[in-house]
């Protein structure tokens, strides 16, 4: 996803309060990519959240250079988002998954 290009960012989140994605720590650069595959990673509230999604679904994958210890990749994380989606960093937070890769980001 360009840096300045982020409308299939913001149609991916659409008007949810929440939405999840996958990170990967140790990156070689910060970035967010929109993939399609089997990640079963979803906005949360949608039709078949917990199971029956289709293997080409979209998923929000955010790439972070910092390595996952003292929270360091999800303040990395909540740095990219609110750059890409024009939101002050305190407009998002981590809800679900701080330790985990698997995360849920609700805006505030």
């Amino acid at each position: 996803m360009a840096a300045d290009d982020h409308s299939d960012l913001r149609l991916f989140i659409g008007d949810s309060r929440a939405f999840n994605l996958r990170v990967t720590p140790n990156a070689s650069a910060n970035k967010i990519k929109l993939d399609n595959g089997s990640g079963r990673v979803s906005t949360p509230n949608s039709p078949g959240d917990s199971s029956g999604k289709p293997d080409d679904e979209k998923i929000l994958r955010i790439y972070v250079t910092c390595a996952p210890e003292d929270g360091k990749a999800n303040k990395a994380v909540i740095k990219l988002l609110a750059k890409a989606l024009g939101v002050p960093k305190s407009g998002l937070q981590v809800i679900r998954g701080h330790k985990s890769r698997t995360k849920t980001i609700a805006f505030l």
